[in-house]
């Protein structure tokens, strides 16, 4: 979809100059002809030639950059922004994961000293020593999982909230009868802006498993959850 809508934002700059260059065009080859004198009259085709480039500028130049301004933002969305979520959010986690191994490293000899006290004390216990080791070794396997199973589930669930979203945008625009078929033109975009709104959190529920599905897991061995990533 972001490929469509980038290829359709270049068509938009490629017409805008091309309009303006053989606007540009027209009105040299005007101001050329006006400057020969045939027969001592000089054929003035300025007052012809400017308004139509006054048309030219208001008109369809304006419509077009309307148009890009719209598609712009659409194309960065669909093409690059949600395409390059799950991978991202992927990275994030392994960062994550990363940190909290380096603060291991750090926390170890202090974890290695409290089994020199009974098992719980006032001082605190090495048993949450052992769940967080348990926890770095399991949650990159189960990041992984994660990952693995949020592109699995993606496809599937973002085609029924494409279909649903857009069976109810046709539901809500032939309600009005004859206006909302007009208007079922004029506010395509404002509905596309609505449906990669309703996509963003569906896909951070989605791709956020590589930082939920260990949290999850672990908790039902009373790791809290996780606090990086």
């Amino acid at each position: 979809m972001g490929d469509y809508l980038s290829v359709a934002r270049g068509g938009i700059l490629l017409a805008d100059v091309a309009i303006k260059s053989a606007a540009t065009a027209v009105r040299v080859l005007a101001g050329t002809v006006s400057s020969v004198k045939a027969l001592g009259n000089g054929l003035d085709l300025d007052k012809i030639v400017i308004p139509l480039w006054d048309w030219v500028m208001e008109v369809p130049i304006k419509q077009l950059a309307l148009l890009a301004t719209y598609i712009e933002p659409l194309a960065f969305y669909f093409g690059v922004f949600l395409p390059s979520l799950p991978y991202t959010l992927f990275m994030i986690v392994f960062v994550g994961w990363v940190l909290a191994v380096l603060q291991s490293i750090i926390a170890a000899p202090l974890w290695a000293v409290m089994h020199m006290t009974p098992d719980r004390t006032f001082v605190g216990s090495q048993t949450q020593g052992y769940l967080l080791l348990l926890s770095l070794f399991a949650r990159p396997a189960l990041a992984v999982l994660g990952l693995f199973a949020a592109i699995l589930v993606s496809d599937p669930v973002i085609d029924y909230i494409a279909q649903g979203f857009f069976a109810m945008r046709g539901a809500v625009v032939s309600s009005s009868g004859g206006v909302g078929v007009i208007a079922e033109f004029l506010t395509f975009a404002w509905w596309f802006m609505v449906f990669g709104l309703t996509l963003l959190p569906v896909l951070y529920m989605i791709f956020g498993l590589p930082q939920t599905l260990p949290d999850e897991v672990l908790r039902w061995i009373g790791r809290r959850p996780w606090q990086h990533g």
